[in-house]
Formats: structure tokens, C-alpha cells, sequence
């Protein structure tokens, strides 16, 4: 029988994407406005967990590229057919 071997490649990086974003409210909007700098370091990457838990990876990138966000790589959102 094959030896288990854990799946590092596999595993969520959701705990890094949080911590990246709980950074960027901490670090760039804290000296400028403390106050808003506290709370969105905390709201938003509890909110960007309640999204986002028990959803697939790119999730939030398919909810605003239908709502019409243009993302680079992709084509417009608004581009129903490619052909007549």
C-alpha cells in the first residue's frame, strides 16, 4: 500500500490573503487615519473570510467579473459571443 503523503501544494493559502490584507488596512491607512486604519484591519479581512469560506479559489474573481469589473487577461465582460 502507498505511503500518505500530505499535499502542501494543495493546501488553502487563505490564511496568507488575510494576513495580506489585514497588513494593507494596518499599515497604509493606519498613519493616515488611526482610527479607520483599527477598525478596517479588523473588518475587512473578517468580512473577506465570510465570503470567502467553503467557496472554490478565484471565487471573488468570478463574482466581479460578472458584475462587470474588466479584469487584464480576460475578455471585456461585456463580450457576449466571439463570433456573428
Amino acid at each position: 500500500m502507498a505511503k500518505k503523503r500530505t499535499q502542501f501544494i494543495d493546501q488553502s493559502t487563505r490564511t496568507i490573503e488575510t494576513f495580506v490584507i489585514f497588513l494593507i488596512a494596518f499599515f497604509l491607512i493606519r498613519p493616515m487615519w488611526p482610527a479607520a486604519g483599527y477598525l478596517l484591519a479588523v473588518v475587512l479581512p473578517l468580512g473577506y473570510l465570510k465570503i470567502t469560506v467553503g467557496k472554490p479559489d478565484g471565487f471573488l474573481l468570478h463574482l466581479f467579473y460578472s458584475w462587470g469589473v474588466p479584469i487584464p487577461g480576460l475578455l471585456p465582460p461585456r463580450t457576449r459571443r466571439l463570433g456573428r
